[in-house]
C-alpha cells in the first residue's frame, strides 16, 4: 500500500513538472520546435 501511494505521488510530481515545462516552453519562442516531443 505504501509503495502504491509513493508511485502515485511520483507520477503526480512528474506530471506537474512536465506540464510546467510545457507551459514554459509554449511561452518561449526559443523553446518551440526543439523540445523532446
Amino acid at each position: 500500500m505504501f509503495m502504491t501511494g509513493l508511485s502515485l505521488l511520483l507520477l503526480l510530481l512528474f506530471w506537474r513538472i512536465s506540464s510546467d515545462v510545457f507551459v514554459l516552453c509554449s511561452f518561449h519562442a526559443s523553446c518551440n520546435g526543439n523540445v523532446f516531443w
